[in-house]
């Protein structure tokens, strides 16, 4: 194609300018606004306009264009996943939000032969709906076409080093670092898979714990973060609080708990039917313990921890962990050498 169209080309390029931006700030916002209603995780949704620079660059190696309403991706649109299965997710949000051309959806994914492993991604071609467009702003909002790219995060990372490395360049890349660059991508590839694999099995560990423990299955469920903030959905700390807070009818602020998985360990439990049976056994001699510390302070406040720190200091009296093991447990909790040290000395003063 002669230097002239392309000059043209470019002409017309800085006619559609506030068109392009209208079209790229539109189909940005609402999709945007999908992927978040969706609850899809997403490392970014992202929208441009071509640069003048690489219209040029692009007219100047291909040269095949007759106007500027040929250059499809003069906006694009991507949205990169965490998941790959999530791309196809997308892909769904796309086709409901815009006017799709089935006929030039491009999915780079199948054309790989199944010994193949490279650049792995999903294209469809769009334009704005009636809805979206503003004809009479802008009259060639709703005709021109926008692309939008949807990869997950690490097929994003290969494309960039594919880009980088130009090993999609003209120029073939030689034989033995073509074959490098296939191992790497299959890693990727499977890493993707991996991911998922990953998702789905934990998905499904923390249905099946959350069963377990609605029906009371507890010494079958296994001590984690997960198991562990899935347990405190059953409120198992608030009457003994409740009763900590009427010592000196002080009020109780929520505070996050999942610091105490290290006192757990020290504590040796394994399973949540340890912690129950500790609140079975042991919350007497928890707010005896409170009782000893707070009564007479005129304490107002106290923190939703307050049962479960006063159990795990009565649990490990119990066991006869004296003065050290008592200062483990609040370093476990946080507390420095010293300060645990002292509070290890004054609980055994009041148990006096």
């Amino acid at each position: 194609m002669s230097e002239q169209t392309n000059a043209k080309i470019i002409e017309s390029y800085h006619e559609l300018e506030p068109t392009l931006k209208f079209v790229a700030d539109t189909a940005w916002a609402a999709l945007q606004k999908k992927v978040e209603e969706s609850g899809m995780m997403c490392a970014g949704v992202t929208g441009r306009v071509k640069a003048e620079e690489s219209l040029a660059g692009k007219l100047t190696r291909k040269g095949t264009y007759k106007s500027v309403l040929d250059v499809t991706d003069l906006v694009g649109l991507r949205v990169i996943t965490y998941f790959v299965d999530d791309v196809e997710r997308v892909a769904q949000i796309v086709e409901e939000l815009f006017d799709v051309e089935e006929k030039d959806i491009e999915d780079k994914r199948s054309k790989l032969a199944a010994t193949q492993f490279g650049y792995l991604s999903l294209h469809c071609l769009c334009r704005l709906p009636k809805g979206m467009c503003d004809e009479d702003a802008y009259p060639l909002s709703g005709t021109l076409r926008f692309e939008v790219q949807m990869r997950s995060a690490l097929q994003h990372v290969w494309a960039e080093i594919e880009h980088d490395t130009g090993y999609k360049a003209e120029i073939e890349c030689p034989r033995t670092w073509r074959r490098s660059f296939s191992r790497v991508a299959s890693l990727f590839e499977l890493a993707d898979d991996e991911f998922v694999r990953i998702r789905d099995g934990l998905d499904r560990y923390r249905h099946d714990a959350h069963v377990l423990i609605e029906h009371g299955r507890l010494d079958e469920v296994a001590l984690d973060g997960d198991t562990w903030n899935a347990w405190l959905e059953t409120h198992p700390f608030d009457e003994l609080n409740e009763r900590i807070a009427k010592i000196n009818d002080s009020e109780i602020y929520d505070v996050d708990m999942l610091g105490y998985l290290p006192a757990f360990e020290m504590l040796e439990f394994s399973t949540i039917g340890d912690l129950k049976r500790m609140v079975d056994e042991d919350s007497e001699r928890a707010f005896d313990l409170a009782e000893r510390q707070l009564g007479g302070t005129g304490l107002d406040i106290v923190s939703s921890t307050v049962g479960l720190q006063n159990l795990c200091v009565a649990h490990a009296l119990k066991m006869g962990m004296g003065e050290v093991g008592l200062r483990l447990l609040f370093e476990s909790l946080g507390t420095s050498s010293h300060y645990a040290a002292r509070r290890a000395q004054s609980v055994l003063r009041l148990c006096e």
